[in-house]
């Protein structure tokens, strides 16, 4: 039991961290796809994709505060016209589960990084 137990834990703690990355990475892709949708309709385009994307997955991703886990860059002209092109990109980094518990991983360690970018037409407002 003594030799069994903190592999166990081990391998259950690297499930757990193998969950919080294929989740962060569907939720970040989501948020870009959801803020390049919502800018392509908007009168401020860059505005608008970054209110999204920020306040998209507040609930489901730790950290998902501006500036601490997440970065979002938005790419749009000036002044958007219909066609012109909106690309919104976003960056989270996934939190470490084994940080502090098995040796070697320290807090400081930068962890898992996903990426999320879509890119959407500025349409025709009535």
């Amino acid at each position: 039991m003594i030799i069994w137990l903190p592999v166990l834990l081990v391998l259950l703690g690297a499930v757990v961290q193998f969950g919080l990355y294929f989740n962060a990475e569907t939720a970040v892709q989501a948020a870009s796809f959801e803020a390049a949708r919502q800018a392509s309709i908007a009168a401020d385009p860059a505005q608008a994709a970054e209110d999204v994307a920020y306040g998209f997955a507040d609930s489901t991703l730790p950290g998902w505060h501006k500036g601490e886990r997440v970065a979002v860059v938005i790419e749009a002209p000036d002044n958007p016209k219909p066609g012109d092109d909106i690309d919104v990109r976003v960056t989270y980094q996934v939190p470490g589960f084994l940080t502090g518990i098995v040796p070697g991983i320290s807090s400081s360690a930068k962890g898992l990084v996903v990426y999320g970018s879509a890119k959407m037409s500025i349409e025709e407002r009535p």
